[in-house]
């Protein structure tokens, strides 16, 4: 079974809302979980409710509070440079992407090059040896004509 693409609008349906909102809150909580326990490292998720009551609370899972502060901290004390190093933002996701594509582009370009000069390069490859073959007649026949 495929997926439909979702269309990213306001759902207007308040139940529908909250009930997306529930799902996709634990689908996201169980990746945090998951990165945690998969790769060891220390992530976390802080997550706002969608209404005043939930927005009261803060879901700092799976770290809890003191976990997320020491997260919190570790990148606050990181000098920038390390910060940053990785960080990549939208117009950045970009231009890397855009340099790729144009990698590939100059790649193909590269190769479309050669494939279409082989034909030509073969021609005259057969054109040398059709010369080099005629000098050599001429050249036995001359031979030939002397004796």
């Amino acid at each position: 079974m495929t997926r439909k693409k979702v269309k990213l609008t306001l759902i207007t349906n308040d139940a529908a809302r909250r009930e997306t909102y529930k799902k996709r809150k634990k689908q996201m909580l169980k990746k945090v979980e998951e990165l945690n326990t998969l790769y060891g490292i220390e992530a976390c998720a802080i997550v706002y409710g969608h209404n005043d009551l939930d927005r009261a609370r803060v879901l700092a899972i799976p770290l809890g509070e003191w976990g997320v502060q020491r997260v919190v901290e570790k990148l606050r004390i990181m000098p920038e440079l390390e910060r940053s190093k990785k960080m990549v933002n939208q117009a950045g996701f970009i231009g890397q992407r855009i340099l790729k594509g144009n990698e590939q582009v100059m790649k193909l370009m590269k190769d479309n090059r050669e494939k279409d000069q082989s034909p030509i390069l073969s021609l005259l490859n057969t054109t040398k040896k059709r010369i080099f073959l005629r000098r050599a007649f001429q050249r036995l026949l001359i031979v030939i004509n002397r004796l």
